[in-house]
């Protein structure tokens, strides 16, 4: 969908990927995916569809969540040490992408702590489990970026970017278009 396509996009124009690996448990929609992103833009042409989270999963450095599943979607065993996980799917306090064991061993970051604590069933069931606490979170993005709290620490350190997707996230994305589409005279003006 149009997230999966869009966190590729993103992760591919911040880091250099290699070979990107795609699950649906639609198979024939993880082959269209593949198909439709490889080689567009930052994104590499390896792009392969595979018939398991495991696979997919498999020494992956980077893994991007971006499902409506109301359950877990992978074994948290199955991930590598040093994986980064962006989980941007589950945004309802009974939904959950991610499994406890992943939140377990991951140095969580959140878009904004107080929105995950409402609406992130990935947080919120394991904290109802007793397997996590609130004060396990490391911290908002603002935070790791201003330098507030350390991001990775460690190349063995399992990192998780937790998003529930915040409105001043979509204004700040529609300003910087705007401003590029006007510094390339792209559009046309007008007044509403």
């Amino acid at each position: 969908g149009v997230q999966g396509a869009s966190q590729l996009e993103a992760i591919c124009t911040v880091r250099k990927i290699g070979e990107v690996r795609v699950f649906d448990t639609d198979g024939k929609a993880a082959e269209k995916f593949a198909r439709e992103m490889a080689g567009r833009g930052p994104i590499p042409d390896k792009v392969i569809a595979v018939g398991s989270p495991k696979e997919a999963l498999s020494g992956a450095d980077v893994v991007a969540t971006a499902t409506t599943s109301p359950t877990p979607i992978f074994d948290g065993d199955d991930l590598s040490p040093g994986v980064h996980i962006n989980g941007v799917g589950s945004h309802a306090p009974k939904m959950r992408e991610l499994d406890t064991k992943t939140i377990v061993r991951s140095k969580i970051v959140c878009d904004a702590v107080e929105a995950c604590l409402a609406e992130a069933g990935d947080l919120l069931i394991p904290i109802e489990e007793g397997a996590f606490k609130e004060s396990d979170i490391h911290g908002g993005l603002a935070d790791v970026i201003s330098g507030r709290l350390p991001g990775r620490e460690n190349d063995e350190e399992v990192t998780l970017y937790k998003s529930v997707g915040l409105a001043f996230q979509d204004a700040v994305t529609a300003l910087h278009t705007y401003q590029k589409a006007k510094s390339e005279g792209l559009g046309v003006e007008f007044e509403f």
